[in-house]
């Protein structure tokens, strides 16, 4: 683990905290797809807790940017860390159980955000999800468990 040297930490160097959202109906979870120069990958909508905005109000206002979906947070769920091998940034994901309200647009708000999509869930086990809550998101959905410890650790895939 890297520790700064006495200097002080700069923005760029602070960990992002970014809200994000289990939403599911019936057998299915809704995922975004980003865009990507790689392998495509899926997300759990949400995105980066603005300064003086609650991570609650951020999970809403993300998911609602990036699917036209309004929703309701619930329950903090679980929170996760990736932090890429060669240091390029730190994030700190926290993630709500959120139920949808209504939908008001088409999403798209995010250009990073290729599509929104409802996977089912024996589909989600095959994707490509960062960070890697599909096993996660499966057994609480079917099985109603979730992780013994709701801090998950450092996850990154490379």
């Amino acid at each position: 683990m890297r520790q700064p040297s006495g200097e002080e930490v700069t923005g760029a160097q602070r960990p992002r905290v970014r809200a994000g959202a289990l939403v599911a109906r019936k057998n299915e979870v809704l995922l975004v797809r980003h865009k990507s120069q790689g392998p495509p990958y899926f997300l759990l909508p949400g995105g980066g807790v603005n300064y003086l905005e609650t991570a609650a109000e951020a999970v809403v206002r993300e998911v609602w940017e990036e699917t036209g979906y309004r929703v309701t947070p619930g329950p903090l769920l679980w929170v996760s860390e990736t932090i890429p091998k060669n240091g390029v940034r730190h994030t700190l994901h926290l993630t709500f159980a959120c139920e949808i309200l209504g939908k008001e647009h088409e999403g798209g708000m995010d250009e990073r955000v290729a599509e929104v999509c409802w996977i089912p869930l024996e589909e989600l086990l095959t994707l490509r999800l960062h960070p890697p809550y599909a096993r996660i998101i499966y057994t609480y959905l079917t099985e109603g468990r979730l992780p013994v410890n709701p801090y998950l650790g450092k996850l990154w895939l490379d």
